[in-house]
Order: C-alpha cells, then sequence, then structure tokens
C-alpha cells in the first residue's frame, strides 16, 4: 500500500482539527437544547399532573382546561419531534467524529511509518556514504591511475620489454604524527587515510618497489625509545607490503633532526630499522638508485657529515667506473665491481638548491603567496656546494626529491630534471599525492596519481549531515513545509 505523502497527512490533519472544533460546539448547543427540552418536558409533566389531580370544574373551566390541555398536548408533541431529532443529528455527528478519529489515527500511523523509514533509510545512506568516504572512494580515485609508458633509447625505436621496466611508487613527508604534538583524532584520521591510500595502490598498481622520500615520522628528532617503537610499529602496519614489493625508506630532518639536532644515536637508530645507510647503491632491473642522506649534506665536517660524503664518493667512483666504454682500462678501476652501465637516479630528502618555487607550475605547487619566498640554504634546499658535489660526482639522469610539501619540476644545468614529490598526507596538503615511474636502464617516464580531495570529501559530510538533520526535524514535527505554513495562516485569516 502506498503510504501518503507528508503535505497530504498535514492537511488531513489540519481538516480534523476544523471538525474537531466544529463538533464541540455542536456540542455546546446541543447541551443548551438538552437542558430546554428538560424544561419543556418538567412543565409538561407538571400539567399533566395537574390534569389527573382535578376532578369537578364546571363547564367553562373543564372547556378551557380541555382547550389549555389540547394546546398543551400538541405542544409537548412539538418539542418531543424537535428533541428527537436533535438526537438524531447528535448521533450522526458523534459517529462521524468516531470515524474521522479513526481516519486520523490511521493518518497518522502513516505518517509515523512513512517518517521512521524515511529516517531509517537516510540513516542507512549515510552509513553508506561513510563507508564510500572512507573506503571505497580510495578505490575509485586510484582506479583512474595508470603506468606510464616508457621508450627505449631512441636510436632503437621499439619499446623496452615489459620485464625490463622497473615500476616504482614514489611518496614523501608522511608525517606520522607523535605523541607530543599528535591529537589521538588527527592521528587515527591521518593514519587511516594514508593506510587505505597506500594499500589500495599496493592492490590496483603492483609497484615493483616503493620509495619513501624522508621525513616518515613527525616527532623522529624527539622520540623517546618507547615512542619511536611505538611509531614505527604503526609505520609496519600502515605501509605492510607484499614480498614481491620492496619498500626503500630514505631519512629526513624529522626522522633525525636537522643537521644542529642529528646525533649519531638517531642516525644509527633510524638506520636499524629501515637498513639504510647515509650513502648507498642499489640496483633493480638494470637501473642504478643513489640514497642520500641529504641532512648530513652540512659540508662542516662533522663525524655524520664525513662518514657519509666518504660512502657517496666511494659510489661515485664505483659508478663512473662502470659507465667507462669497453676496452678502456683504468688502474683506479681494476679492483672496482663493476654495476651495469646506466646513469643513476639520485633520492633524497632535501631539494637541490634552487632560489623558490616561483617557477614551480601546477595544481599542487605551494600556495600563491609562498611561491616567491626564497628558500633558506641547509634547511629548505641544499646548499649550492653540496648539490653541485652530488652533481659532478654522480651525473644523475633524475632527481627525486620531497621536504617542501609541494611539486616543482626543475632543470638543473638545463638538462638534469628534478621532481620534488608532494607530501603524502592530508594534514599537510588538501590534494596528497605520489609518483608512479616506469623506469629501465636508459629511460624513464613519470606520472602523478592524486588521492582524494578532503575538502570534497568534507562537503559529503556536510550535505548528508543538513539533510539528515532536516529529516530528524521532520520525524518529530518540528519542521513545517514552507508552502503548507503559508496555506494555514491563509486559512486562519480567511476563518477570522
Amino acid at each position: 500500500m502506498a503510504l501518503p505523502s507528508l503535505h497530504r497527512c498535514l492537511q488531513l490533519s489540519d481538516e480534523n482539527e476544523q471538525l474537531v472544533k466544529k463538533l464541540k460546539k455542536l456540542q455546546i448547543r446541543n447541551k443548551e437544547l438538552e437542558e430546554n427540552l428538560g424544561q419543556v418536558q418538567g412543565e409538561a409533566h407538571l400539567q399533566q399532573f395537574l390534569r389527573d389531580c382535578v376532578t369537578s370544574r364546571d363547564v367553562q373551566v373543564q372547556t378551557e382546561t380541555r382547550l389549555l390541555d389540547r394546546g398543551g398536548h400538541s405542544q409537548d408533541l412539538t418539542l418531543e419531534g424537535d428533541s428527537v431529532r436533535l438526537l438524531q443529528m447528535y448521533n450522526e455527528l458523534q459517529k462521524r467524529y468516531i470515524k474521522e478519529i479513526k481516519a486520523n489515527q490511521e493518518q497518522r500511523l502513516s505518517f509515523s511509518t512513512a517518517s521512521t523509514l524515511s529516517l531509517l533509510s537516510s540513516s542507512l545512506s549515510l552509513l553508506l556514504l561513510c563507508f564510500f568516504c572512507e573506503f571505497l572512494i580510495y578505490y575509485v580515485v586510484i582506479f583512474q591511475c595508470q603506468w606510464p609508458e616508457v621508450k627505449g633509447r631512441a636510436d632503437m625505436g621499439e619499446k623496452e620489454t615489459s620485464a625490463s621496466v622497473l615500476k616504482a611508487m614514489i611518496l614523501a613527508d608522511t608525517h606520522l604524527l607523535g605523541e607530543i604534538k599528535g591529537h589521538w583524532l588527527d592521528k587515527l584520521r591521518r593514519e587511516w587515510q594514508m593506510e587505505r591510500s597506500f594499500q589500495t595502490a599496493l592492490w590496483f598498481l603492483q609497484p615493483d618497489i616503493v620509495f619513501v622520500l624522508g621525513d616518515v615520522f613527525d616527532e623522529g628528532k624527539w622520540s623517546s625509545p618507547q615512542a619511536w617503537a611505538d611509531d614505527v610499529r604503526r609505520f609496519r602496519k600502515m605501509f605492510s607490503h607484499p614480498v614481491s614489493t620492496e619498500l626503500v625508506v630514505l631519512v629526513g630532518n624529522h626522522d633525525i633532526g636537522f643537521h644542529y639536532e642529528m646525533t649519531t644515536y638517531k642516525v644509527n637508530r633510524f638506520e636499524k630499522i629501515f637498513n639504510f645507510t647515509s650513502g648507498k647503491l642499489i640496483t633493480r632491473k638494470g637501473t642504478n638508485f643513489v640514497l642520500v642522506n641529504s641532512v648530513a649534506m652540512e659540508g662542516d665536517g662533522c663525524a655524520v657529515c664525513r662518514a657519509a660524503e666518504a660512502k657517496l664518493v666511494a659510489l661515485s667512483h664505483r659508478l663512473n667506473c662502470s659507465q667507462q666504454p669497453p676496452g678502456h682500462s683504468s688502474k683506479r678501476c681494476g679492483d672496482v665491481e663493476k654495476l651495469p652501465a646506466s646513469a643513476p637516479i639520485l633520492l633524497q630528502h632535501y631539494p637541490l638548491y634552487r632560489k623558490s618555487d616561483a617557477k614551480c607550475s601546477g595544481e599542487d605547487t605551494a600556495p600563491p603567496e609562498e611561491k616567491n619566498t626564497l628558500f633558506k640554504e641547509k634547511y629548505d634546499v641544499l646548499s649550492r656546494e653540496a648539490s653541485q658535489k652530488l652533481m659532478w660526482w654522480f651525473r644523475p639522469r633524475l632527481v627525486l626529491s620531497g621536504h617542501t610539501h609541494s611539486a616543482c619540476e626543475v632543470l638543473h644545468a638545463g638538462k638534469i630534471p628534478e621532481i620534488s614529490v608532494p607530501s603524502f598526507s592530508w594534514r599537510n596538503r588538501n590534494n596528497p599525492s605520489f609518483v608512479m615511474g616506469s623506469i629501465t636502464p636508459t629511460d624513464f617516464s613519470l606520472q602523478k596519481c592524486f588521492l582524494p580531495y578532503e575538502s570534497r570529501v568534507f562537503a559529503l559530510y556536510w550535505a548528508a549531515g543538513a539533510l539528515l538533520g532536516i529529516l530528524l526535524l521532520a520525524h518529530f514535527q518540528l519542521l513545517t513545509p514552507p508552502f503548507y505554513f503559508a496555506q494555514r495562516l491563509i486559512s486562519k485569516h480567511k476563518a477570522a
């Protein structure tokens, strides 16, 4: 059975109120008539008593009495007929009143049922919306991301085979909140967002390797051993991965502190957990990756800095020897273990030196008011000297960095591209993203994959909350549709 509309239910309720008012007026009128009828019947009974008691009268008196008696009897019959009609009217009104009451109860029940069903359906819709915004949306968004195609060398004129293409996923600045600054709700939401994004990307994209370009933790530079262990446990849970995918984590300033906060203890603690050294080279599918501890590139001769630079110099020598053409002999390269003759890709947390982000473009670059802010060397970017050293040592074909939380693409020496990867955390950006790279020993192709916009998710929640609030007000009859409210005002004005 179709349920009556909300407007029809309210209209019938108003008509019922009008009928109740009319019935009350009729009841008052009927009571007055009943009182008058009682008085008339009393007088009639008195006259009948007098007729019964009188035994002897003269003819004239008796005649007058009979005439009076006849007239009274006729009046009694008239009054009794009126009372019968009034009673009939009263009974009919009573029956109609009872019928209207039953109909009104049924309508109220139908309205209540419809309102309850509407409220339940809205609650279910809100639950489905939560499921979509907190789980399903990551699949919908990341499903639109595809690995970029990469071509081989121009002289080959053919695509590299899929077996030789390394699928790399690069993200930066996850900033897992710690016990000092992190509110539990903020921590819970941000970690859930990153975990769902990462796990969804792993499931759908199935990368060969994942690079995290530093600032894994927000408070690593301050963490006590117990807090550090808890942060590491949460990171491993969020960024768990199958054996087929390798996870490589670089160090950032929030993990071990800026140079003036960095200690050997903090560096060793990080290296022990993530198997990272201040200068490390890994080779996957013929592609060389150089991992740099950019915090140690201060150039002031500190113990950590000296050790990091020594490792990088040794790696540079090894790579340069591996890139020498066949038949070229060098005494310095005689005992060096050869690597694939591929120009390396440099990965680090700090960007190489640049003045600012003024020349950066794209929807995920720094805000306009920050683009022209000059960068501070050894704080926002590497120093000129450290940047020149790295470029001279490794002559990379690509540089990947993080730290600024915003995207940027610059060319160094007019030919070496550097990509600054935006933050992976919604705490730092409204539109986080990660970079997908299809890499071969001779070429690479990069593409960005955006995650859900948090502002849009909040807009969905606000709209659903407003709709649910309106339905709650209607359910408890606290909200009257404007057109019905105007109709009631007009009807009351006419009645007055």
